[in-house]
């Protein structure tokens, strides 16, 4: 291999990471309603529940957000990553997505009475205190077991599965499913949905991971590279 052609694939291996990075299934980053970027399971917004800049805004008090499908997949590992600011209610519960119903199969994450978090009915309980302020939290589980990371830290894990939801109520922001309250107050920026194991490196920005302009350059650099080889090649030939 010639030296020109070397750097072409120099370059190309060169691109970042993040060009790799795994696309979620269902995404809602709310910049105007509850549309879903990645699908096409868009939500309703229901109770007074709001968008604007770029956030959902829930109140506690029965504000949420209803979809007519269940999001989270029913077979298989999956991941949920959500970026929010909220406040648990110290004497109650509170949900800030789940589906289906009571049950070992039961889905949510949410906070438990004294701001603990709790992650579906198989797992329930971590003793993980839900962060204050700006958060990203990333739930993982597989037949492997689960993991919580909060802020791109492991912060809990598990040799036990997490509960699907299947049956039951559809996806809900915010509100358990059924006919149980447990409202969550504060707002959402991101929800992203995936059906395989991910780790926070996993998730970036902007969502679906388009190359840098700088790494566009070189990998069109790159072709360049590869084409004048190629014209070389054929002048010598004739």
């Amino acid at each position: 291999m010639s030296r020109l052609n070397v750097a072409a694939v120099a370059a190309f291996l060169a691109l970042p990471s993040a060009a790799m990075a795994v696309v979620p299934i269902h995404a809602y980053e709310f910049d105007s309603d509850v549309s879903d970027s990645a699908g096409s399971a868009n939500g309703t917004l229901l109770g007074g529940a709001s968008v604007s800049g770029g956030r959902l805004t829930l109140d506690g008090s029965n504000d949420y957000v209803q979809f007519d499908s269940l999001l989270v997949p029913s077979t298989g590992a999956y991941s949920v990553f959500i970026r929010l600011n909220g406040t648990p209610n110290p004497s109650g519960f509170t949900e800030i997505i789940s589906q289906g119903l009571s049950g070992s199969e039961g889905f949510y994450i949410g906070t438990a009475p004294g701001g603990t978090i709790r992650l579906t009915d198989r797992i329930g309980g971590t003793g993980v205190m839900f962060p204050l302020g700006e958060a990203e939290l990333l739930f993982s589980t597989s037949g492997a077991g689960s993991s919580l990371y909060v802020n791109g830290s492991l912060a809990f894990s598990s040799g036990v599965r997490g509960g699907f939801g299947t049956g039951g109520s559809n996806t809900r922001f915010g509100r358990q499913f059924g006919g149980l309250n447990e409202y969550f107050a504060g707002s959402i920026d991101s929800i992203r949905i995936y059906d395989s194991v991910i780790v926070p490196g996993d998730v970036v920005e902007p969502m679906l991971a388009v190359p840098e302009p700088a790494s566009w350059a070189m990998l069109i650099a790159g072709f360049g590279l590869t084409g004048a080889v190629m014209r070389r090649r054929r002048t010598v030939t004739a």
